[in-house]
């Protein structure tokens, strides 16, 4: 049986015994999944580190975890990839946020962009999204959800190679050689502007292609962070 498997960032997995203090985790164990005392978890650090451990006690707002040897998880992309998505409509939003998770961003960056129709978020909610699909796919760093940004703030950011998906001549991303710390920008339904584009261009971003098909907008978040994880 696959046991179930949670991500707590900064435990400490080299105790022998350890008391967990989540009291939302504590629930979910006893209440929820009904995971009796004496059964088994995983749980990861949130550092690319997890242990099998055996539960031991409940307590009110914690789980008393005995852990066997800690391993470190191989599941993690070589490169650092942030994806900035304009914001869409909440389900979609959510759902490309837990591919995107699924597919290997390291951080996910909300984007109010020209055509951008619904600009604010349950970012708290989205958090939760987001540690859930990592705990489900076996990744070992849940991504971080960064603050909702303008589009204007966004191209002004310059660290690493800069990527932004749009309509016409541009290379394919899944043909461009990538380094070790990447960024991609995915537009809304209708893409990026194309004065959007100009000035992602005139700050230093490359205009790459995910296909010759039009994508729904959170199609194209997925699809872009599995290629720029690879």
């Amino acid at each position: 049986m696959r046991l179930h498997r949670f991500i707590v960032p900064g435990l400490d997995l080299r105790a022998d015994s350890l008391g967990i203090a989540d009291r939302d985790l504590a629930h979910q164990l006893r209440s929820v999944l009904r995971v009796k005392v004496g059964e088994q978890i995983i749980v990861c650090d949130g550092g690319g580190t997890e242990a099998v451990g055996t539960v031991r006690e409940y307590r009110e707002d914690a789980v008393i975890v005995e852990f066997a040897a800690p391993y470190a998880l191989g599941t993690e992309p070589a490169r650092a990839v942030t994806l900035c998505v304009a914001v869409t409509k909440r389900d979609t939003f959510e759902w490309a946020c837990q591919k995107a998770t699924e597919c290997g961003a390291t951080k996910i960056i909300p984007v109010i962009s020209e055509r951008t129709v619904k600009q604010n978020l349950n970012l708290q909610r989205l958090r939760s999204i987001v540690r859930e699909a990592a705990e489900q796919s076996g990744r070992g760093v849940v991504p971080q959800i960064g603050d909702i940004t303008k589009f204007e703030e966004l191209v002004a950011f310059h660290a690493g190679e800069r990527y932004i998906a749009a309509l016409g001549d541009a290379a394919n991303l899944a043909d461009v050689y990538l380094g070790d710390e990447v960024t991609v920008a995915i537009g809304p339904e209708g893409g990026f502007s194309e004065r959007e584009v100009a000035a992602a261009k005139e700050n230093g971003w490359v205009a790459v292609s995910l296909g010759s098909r039009v994508l729904r907008a959170e199609t194209a978040a997925a699809i872009a962070a599995y290629l720029a994880a690879r």
